[in-house]
């Protein structure tokens, strides 16, 4: 179990940056303690990096993208980002999470594209729904009030 975060002021120089950081690796700690995950698991490790990604990192659709009239969001799966220094532009919401957490593992562990890949997905549908600490209505929180 895990009990320290550690942040590189070298690799987090922004509030921002910071924030992201310590966001994304108390989602692990949550994980490590509340769940008994072990992080040197690549199964373990490969849910709690989707659930961090989901949770922190990729988002479903930018506000400009919802729907003029209604403003409702689209559907996050064919939702595509329309800002220009958005690095996941032509990505959709599923598919970051995969290629965001497939990243972590591979970097985590040392091990190829196709074996992070697959532990990801075989992973993904477990874990994309388990929105805690927050609540079961976290998915929400990109919906818009007229």
């Amino acid at each position: 179990m895990y009990s320290k975060v550690i942040l590189c002021a070298n690799e987090n120089q922004t509030e921002k940056k910071v924030l992201k950081a310590l966001a994304h690796e108390l989602v692990h700690m949550f994980d490590s303690c509340r769940a008994g995950f072990n992080l040197e698991s690549i199964e373990d490790l490969a849910c709690s990096e989707i659930r961090a990604a989901n949770l922190i990192h990729c988002q479903p659709v930018h506000w400009s993208l919802a729907d003029p009239v209604t403003r409702q969001r689209k559907n996050p799966d064919t939702a595509v980002s329309e800002q220009k220094n958005d690095k996941w532009a032509n990505c959709p919401f599923k598919e970051c999470i995969k290629r965001t957490a497939t990243h972590s593992v591979r970097l985590i562990t040392g091990v190829d594209d196709v074996l992070a890949r697959e532990a990801v997905e075989k992973a993904y549908v477990r874990c994309y729904a388990d929105f805690e600490p927050f609540c079961k209505h976290f998915s929400d929180r990109y919906s818009f009030s007229t």
